[in-house]
């Protein structure tokens, strides 16, 4: 079984906060919510939003320091 990780926003059918990453990694391929399966959003914008979510986290830790 796949590691699940954590939604960066809850399922809007039940509520889920967990998905399993695709089993094929391209972009466009859906994340299923771990509890109800129906599709949360696409790996490419999981990925683009966990960066973006990582880089504000760095800029509020290091303000100007931070670069990224």
């Amino acid at each position: 079984m796949s590691e699940l990780l954590p939604l960066h926003d809850d399922c809007r059918r039940c509520g889920g906060q967990q998905a399993a990453p695709p089993s094929g990694f391209g972009e466009h391929a859906w994340m299923l919510c771990s509890a109800c399966r129906e599709p949360v959003t696409t790996w490419g914008e999981y990925k683009k939003t966990a960066l973006e979510a990582a880089a504000k986290q760095l800029r509020t830790a290091y303000g100007r320091r931070y670069r990224g």
